[in-house]
Parts: structure tokens; C-alpha cells; sequence
């Protein structure tokens, strides 16, 4: 039986030192590619998961196998507004919300001859908060999952 993780839950590898946050619970597409205007689709696999940590005020991502992992601590679900504090699940620098959810996220722009700007796809999330954090000499912004968050 295979190890489950949520988005939010806090994990640490079996070798590593620092905590870091599950950015994505799977399935994670692996091997895929586009060639040209075609794309060949990867395979799905359960068992890896994406995770997201501070080094510093960098945010980094990485993937890994769900047997690399430990859990710390379950995620938690926070009642996050705009002008709220917050945090990675797993720590890092303080990010003050700027936005939070309905968002549209997929969307592309395409010039038609006959209708100008055409906006294609997307779709609208609720669960998306717009942060700011202070990066040494400027701002950084993102988009984050509120499950992935906490108050600070």
C-alpha cells in the first residue's frame, strides 16, 4: 500500500534537514514532450509529489518519490483574507496577501485578424491567494494554493 500525502501537509526527506510543504499531491505527469506544435503526453504516476520550501527568501520546488519523504505535520486548513500575513505551511519569509481567489489561471492570448485580442481557455479557482514577500533589493510575487499557507 502506497504512501499518501496532501497538498499542505509539511514533509522532510529521509536524508534532508530543513521542512518543506507539498505543492502538489499527484499525480505527477513524468517524460512528456512537445515537438513542434505536437505534444506527447508523459505518464501519470502516484507515487511522487512536488514539493515547495524557502531557501532564504527563494522559493524552491522539487519532486519527489513519496518513500523519500517523512511526514511533520498534517495539513491545516486557515481562514486567509486579503492584508493577511502569511506562510509556506513549512516556514520561510513573511508574504502579505494581496489577492485572494476568484482567479482565472490557463488563459492565452491570441491576435485573430478579424477580432483583434482573443482570449482562449482558462478557468476561474476560488482556492488562490496573490502574495508579495521582500527579496532583498525587490519584491517577489506568486500565486499559491491557500492549502499550502498558514498564518504567521
Amino acid at each position: 500500500m502506497g504512501i499518501n500525502f496532501n497538498v499542505g501537509d509539511v514533509v522532510r526527506s529521509k536524508i534532508g534537514d530543513h521542512d518543506m510543504t507539498v505543492w502538489d499531491a499527484g499525480p505527477i505527469e513524468v517524460g512528456g514532450a512537445a515537438i513542434g506544435t505536437k505534444v506527447m503526453r508523459g505518464t501519470m504516476r502516484d507515487d511522487l509529489v512536488i514539493c515547495a520550501w524557502f531557501a532564504g527568501k527563494k522559493l524552491e520546488t522539487k519532486r519527489f518519490s513519496v518513500n523519500e519523504l517523512i511526514l511533520i505535520r498534517s495539513a491545516e486548513h486557515h481562514d486567509i483574507r486579503e492584508g493577511d500575513v502569511v506562510q509556506l505551511a513549512s516556514g520561510g519569509p513573511k508574504m502579505l496577501v494581496e489577492t485572494c481567489g476568484p482567479m482565472e489561471v490557463g488563459a492565452l492570448a491570441m491576435a485573430s485578424s478579424a477580432r483583434g485580442i482573443v482570449k482562449v481557455g482558462g478557468s476561474i479557482r476560488e482556492d488562490l491567494a496573490g502574495c508579495k514577500w521582500e527579496n532583498r533589493t525587490k519584491s517577489e510575487r506568486k500565486r499559491f494554493q491557500l492549502a499550502v499557507l498558514k498564518l504567521a
